[in-house]
């Protein structure tokens, strides 16, 4: 098993732990009269108040079973679906003028949790919740791969936040910079020198996904491309940060009219770099027993989101498309590369129109 592998092993058994469920003995909710009120006043603001105090001082000072119960708490009210935008503002706010000790915490299980409730909050009162984007962006840079994680999870989360509200009509102000200083924090953390952790890097692009404009879609499409230079370096590099992305950009794509032609060619182009990268490898030999199932798992994606791509263009699939999953299953590497040059003809014909060149695995 290479680092990769151990360190995603690793990050994985910690979100596992900490994600067991809290007790909710004990725990101090707030009236529904409260949950539901369209306008909070000074009392209530005050009774809100006394319930994060109390919840944040056991998600800071607690043991791992307060800690638990404190984030239990704090994610149902955020989650409460009879809970009004004025009640998600207001305990957001409050909690966010006391989570500045928890992202900053020495213990990762404390950055951690607060990651989690940081992910379910909504903004800081008044249409700026800059002040708890900041706290998000410490948990981008956290020393610990499942905090990164979560924090980037909550970016998205944040997002899809921010365009719920824009469609309903009230979205925040300065909405187009708010979303450009999400992809701009993206693009620091998977242009640095040393790659992220392959589950750092899934929701980096899953927060991109969701910024859902022409930049957001052609940077995404871009870091999916740049990346196969990473796994033609290290063939048991986890696709844990590509595959989850691709299928949900593919299948977006093919339903959506407009047809979104340029995400389409870059999204194709990435999907057959990285399926002729994994069949090269695999009839190489130089895929390890660790990382197999999971690259004939992302080569079996690609080119199913080849294909879903395809039908959004009004374009045919190769003859062989059909029988992919049963020749990968099989290690028919001839029959799959044959369907590779299939998809090469396609792929370089309009409306795609991708140079030969632009196929190759050390494109530029």
């Amino acid at each position: 098993m290479n680092a990769s592998s151990r360190s995603l092993r690793a990050a994985v058994c910690l979100l596992t732990a900490l994600l067991l469920p809290g007790l909710s003995a004990g725990a101090q909710f707030l009236p529904g009269d409260i949950i539901q009120s369209e306008q909070i006043n000074a009392e209530q603001r005050q009774q809100i108040a006394a319930v994060v105090d109390a919840a944040m001082m056991d998600l800071i000072n607690g043991d791992a079973k307060a800690m638990s119960e404190a984030r239990k708490k704090m994610l149902n009210h955020l989650g409460n679906p009879s809970g009004t935008v004025a009640f998600q503002d207001a305990y957001s706010e409050l909690v966010s003028a006391k989570m500045d000790r928890a992202v900053n915490h020495d213990s990762t299980l404390v950055r951690m949790n607060a990651m989690i409730v940081l992910s379910r909050m909504t903004d800081d009162g008044e249409g700026d919740d800059e002040g708890s984007m900041k706290q998000i962006a410490l948990g981008v840079e956290d020393s610990n791969v499942a905090v990164q994680r979560w924090a980037f999870e909550a970016m998205r989360s944040r997002v899809a936040t921010w365009n719920r509200r824009e469609q309903a009509g009230n979205g925040p102000a300065n909405l187009d910079a708010k979303l450009g200083k999400v992809i701009e924090r993206v693009n620091d953390k998977l242009n640095q020198d040393t790659p992220p952790n392959p589950i750092v890097v899934d929701k980096a692009l899953m927060a991109l996904l969701e910024v859902n404009t022409p930049e957001a879609r052609s940077t995404l499409v871009g870091h999916l491309n740049s990346r196969v230079a990473l796994h033609a370096e290290d063939a048991d590099l986890s696709y844990a940060g590509e595959q989850g992305v691709i299928e949900r950009l593919a299948s977006s794509l093919a339903l959506e009219r407009p047809f979104d032609q340029d995400s389409a060619t870059g999204l194709n182009r990435a999907a057959f770099r990285y399926a002729r990268l994994i069949v090269d490898q695999a009839k190489a030999g130089a895929i390890g027993n660790n990382n197999k199932e999971n690259a004939m798992s992302m080569l079996n994606q690609c080119l199913a989101s080849m294909g879903q791509v395809a039908a959004g263009a009004r374009v045919n699939d190769p003859a062989g498309q059909d029988g992919a999953n049963g020749a990968i299953q099989n290690e028919q590497w001839d029959a799959l590369d044959r369907l590779l040059a299939d998809w090469a003809v396609i792929l370089r014909s309009a409306p795609f129109g991708i140079a030969n060149d632009g196929l190759a695995v050390q494109a530029e």
